[in-house]
């Protein structure tokens, strides 16, 4: 396979991801700004945290201490200057995979372009109607889930499902960490408000937001806590959002790409390492020193990883629109000649 044609799948994948992740993390402001503050002391702005926790905080250009609901959703979600926004997640995940039509099936590419084509009309229902946002969201998990769906179900078993798969985990691995790390940004640490009442809630509201509720409670078999939470995103593997899980599975998809091209990778060992430290690491030291520092190492290691990645597999960077507006339809031409 060309590299170009595994970056692209890559990218495809961690764009999919990444705007499910962010409606999910819209979905966590959501979700927290309702719940009462009980706690006596002045909490952070909940929009302000999400656009932190998203990475936005760069890119937004208003007042980011004071943002509103109204600036961080359209921040978010449909600013064509955020990298990161759900309009542009679904733009380059289209654009990356009109590249590579030849590479996917017709239910694959279906599952993209129909979601792209629905996004402008998604998005002024959410600014005509404020009471969207939830309906939005939904939509967002929607189309992410008929994209893996098609992926899983009809993509044959080889190299290129592989990069997809890689791509898929590893951005679900950052955007766990990042929703996680908005307990930090929402509610400073205080050893007076563990254990209250709205700690409880927002714990419950970040397991909500996950997506892994229900599994948390089947799973531990035991009430909401702020160690259990922690331990159930960080370490537990049957949690399919976890860092851990997300993590099994890249080293997976690693070491199956290793056996198709017969080498070794500094990736693979990277990821193992991360894995290990992972699955040892003591949540209650992590708890006591900072769980914001951990998260914050943590994101910036898959960064890292993803990087090494790229040089493994000789990625350049992610498609874009403008990519393929440059280059027509000598990108296609070159990687039909590839195997």
């Amino acid at each position: 396979m060309l590299s170009r044609v595994a970056e692209n799948l890559f990218w495809i994948a961690r764009s999919m991801e990444r705007a499910d992740n962010v409606a999910r993390l819209i979905d966590t402001a959501r979700r927290m700004v309702t719940l009462p503050n009980e706690s006596g002391r002045p909490l952070a702005n909940e929009w302000s945290s999400i656009l932190i926790a998203a990475g936005a905080g760069s890119t937004f250009k208003g007042d980011l201490e004071h943002a509103t609901r109204e600036e961080a959703v359209e921040h978010l979600v449909a600013d064509p200057d955020n990298p990161s926004s759900i309009y542009n997640c679904f733009r380059n995940a289209r654009e990356n995979a009109r590249a590579i039509r030849f590479g996917l099936t017709s239910e694959v590419w279906n599952s993209l372009n129909s979601g792209w084509n629905e996004l402008p009309g998604q998005i002024g229902m959410l600014r005509t109607r404020k009471a969207y946002l939830a309906e939005f969201v939904d939509w967002v998990k929607v189309c992410q889930a008929q994209y893996r769906g098609s992926v899983e179900g009809t993509l044959v078993r080889d190299d290129g499902l592989e990069f997809l798969r890689i791509g898929s985990h590893l951005e679900r691995a950052d955007a766990t960490a990042r929703i996680l790390d908005v307990k930090y940004h929402v509610l400073l640490p205080s050893l007076g408000a563990i254990g209250g009442t709205l700690d409880h809630y927002q714990w419950i509201s970040l397991l909500q937001a996950v997506g892994v509720q229900r599994a948390y409670h089947f799973v531990t078999k035991s009430d909401v806590t702020r160690d259990g939470v922690a331990a159930f995103l960080i370490q537990n593997e049957v949690n399919p959002r976890s860092l851990s899980y997300s993590l099994y599975r890249v080293v997976q998809s690693l070491t199956q790409l290793e056996e198709y091209y017969d080498r070794q990778t500094s990736c693979r060992i990277r990821a193992e390492v991360m894995l290990s430290g992972l699955r040892t690491a003591d949540i209650e030291q992590i708890l006591t020193d900072g769980l914001h520092e951990y998260l914050t190492w943590f994101i910036e290691s898959v960064g890292n990883l993803s990087h090494e990645i790229g040089l493994s597999f000789a990625f350049a960077p992610p498609l874009t629109v403008e990519d393929t507006e440059e280059k027509g339809e000598t990108e296609g031409q070159t990687q039909s000649q590839g195997t």
